[in-house]
């Protein structure tokens, strides 16, 4: 599959610091990808190369298949591109519509007839004549999300996007990025530390860790390595352990009454074996591991990404 962007062992120092070690990254034109990765991993100084706000103290990449050595078609190229890193930058004594009217005319569009579809899209009032210093955080983030969607961009690149954003909204810029996916081919690669989001749309992912890249997956992959497992909802947590450990059971305890029981266990053998040693299971639930159990596992440490 033909690659939107390959990273080539980026490294990227902060005076003596290294915040990139040798990165390497590719991802497919298509693709909703994500960067998954403690804070501090390197997703955001990544991206910034990237977008071309920072330049990498060693390694290259190619982005539409322009190498970034070639500094004046990169910068050409970059118009096919969507970026929304750190906080949004936007005129705070604009209004919404305005703020995107100066981003069409940035990015050469003088026909603003879309301006007031795409503002809906993201779930602003575009009609609404309130300045931008007085939006709340979210608000702020769905003008800057819409920012980088205006002229309908090749590749879009979110850095947390969620960020400040109510649930409801989560659930509307999902369906937004799976239907510019689906209908416009839209490859969007995405940093979030909401990890269940960002698994209902990925359909590929890169972990990073310590400023370096340590796998990339296919959603597909993912979902086979992931372990088959049932969440039992028990009236006896201990009792429940030690029928378990004469069962051999692969499990795990994830509350004071639910355990997970990993492989193709049958309901019934467990039923039986805790009855004997009066547990009851009150349900018992089909459960996969999620993708935040598949991260802790890779690198270790605490569920910080």
């Amino acid at each position: 599959m033909e690659n939107i962007l390959s990273a080539d062992k980026i490294v990227k120092f902060y005076k003596t610091n290294p915040a990139l070690k040798y990165m390497s990254m590719n991802v497919p034109k298509g693709a909703i990808y994500g960067l998954v990765g403690k804070n501090g991993a390197g997703k955001t100084t990544l991206i910034r190369i990237v977008s071309g706000l920072q330049e990498p103290s060693k390694g290259q990449y190619t982005l539409f298949g322009i190498n970034s050595d070639n500094s004046r078609a990169i910068r050409k190229i970059r118009k096919n591109m969507g970026v929304m890193v750190d906080s949004p930058a936007v005129d705070l004594d604009l209004t919404a519509r305005e703020n995107l009217m100066v981003q069409y005319k940035i990015i050469g569009i003088s026909d603003y007839d879309t301006i007031d579809g795409l503002l809906k899209s993201v779930g602003l009032d575009a009609k609404s004549k309130k300045k931008v210093k007085t939006f709340s955080l979210g608000m702020r983030q769905r003008l800057g999300i819409a920012m980088a969607l205006a002229g309908e961009p090749e590749f879009v690149i979110l850095d947390e996007p969620a960020n400040g954003i109510d649930p409801q909204g989560i659930i509307q810029l999902r369906e937004l990025i799976l239907r510019l996916n689906r209908e416009k081919h839209t490859t969007f690669l995405i940093s979030s530390h909401i990890l269940d989001e960002l698994s209902r749309v990925a359909t590929h992912y890169g972990f990073v860790d310590d400023g370096r890249m340590v796998k990339e997956i296919t959603a597909e992959e993912l979902n086979s390595y992931n372990k088959k497992c049932t969440r039992y909802k028990l009236s006896d947590i201990e009792t429940f352990e030690r029928a378990a450990k004469k069962l051999e059971l692969d499990y795990k305890v994830v509350s004071e009454n639910q355990a997970d029981v990993f492989g193709d266990v049958k309901i019934v053998d467990v039923a039986v074996a805790l009855d004997k040693e009066n547990c009851n299971i009150i349900s018992a639930t089909e459960h996969n591991e999620s993708l935040e159990a598949y991260y802790v596992n890779l690198v270790g440490g605490e569920r910080d990404a």
